[in-house]
């Protein structure tokens, strides 16, 4: 269970431009090294909140905590360094690398059923819903789930909003160009797969909603978690 103290300082670390692995580390060993000193203190006769109460006080200031933590230029987040390239210009890039591997995973799926299995599996009921499913994952949840990414490392680093914006309206206009579609060959035919980034001047709408509601729900998710994290310092400062 995370300490109302401990929570305050994980927030102060982490705007500090802590890197979050380094700062989960420096939490946990706070916590265990408060948990000798009490144990220790009660073994020695004093109840338990008085015995709370002063290793607390043995764990030393904030201050000086956060002083000695960033004064190791090796615990600091490069994102925080360089927010721009980690937030602004590597999403996309991103997305399209993993568009481009699910393509490469599917197609490999029809070589190796052609291959190997030799049936007709364009009559298959269940390959027709996996490649609705898939197209549905691919145009939609992809785009999606990379503006989320985005989201939450640059919650997770306390970053402003300003560089995850960016990216998250990259990809998002990205995702919205993508089209995609499979026709699982038969026993004589190979499957063919057609896929590739472009748009249509007279059916501007459908990717216009793609777009709109891959950066609406990753900015949703960007509010919640900043709202989430300023909820965590408000208690660790009130306890």
């Amino acid at each position: 269970m995370r300490r109302p103290q401990f929570s305050a300082l994980r927030e102060r670390l982490l705007r500090a431009g802590v890197a979050p692995r380094a700062v989960r580390r420096t939490i946990a060993e706070l916590e265990d090294h408060f948990d000798d000193v009490r144990r220790e203190l009660e073994a020695g006769g004093l109840d338990p909140k008085d015995a709370r109460s002063q290793a607390y006080a043995r764990m030393g200031s904030e201050e000086a905590i956060v002083a000695s933590t960033l004064a190791r230029p090796e615990l600091m987040s490069w994102a925080r360094r360089w927010p721009a390239v980690a937030f602004a210009l590597l999403p996309a890039p991103a997305f399209a690398a993993s568009f481009v591997g699910s393509i490469a995973v599917i197609a490999c799926l029809g070589h190796l059923a052609h291959s190997w299995l030799g049936v007709g599996l364009g009559r298959s009921p269940g390959l027709q819903l996996f490649s609705r499913c898939f197209a549905l994952w691919i145009l939609w949840a992809l785009p999606t789930a990379a503006a989320a990414v985005c989201t939450y490392a640059a919650w997770r680093r306390r970053i402003s909003l300003l560089w995850p914006a960016v990216g998250i309206v990259l990809v998002g206009v990205l995702g919205s160009l993508t089209n995609f579609g499979v026709q699982w060959g038969t026993a004589t035919s190979r499957t063919a797969i057609s896929a590739g980034i472009g748009i249509s001047t007279g059916h501007l709408l459908p990717p216009l909603v793609r777009a709109a509601s891959t950066v609406g729900l990753a900015l949703l998710i960007y509010a919640g978690c900043w709202l989430a994290s300023r909820r965590a310092e408000e208690a660790g400062s009130e306890g």
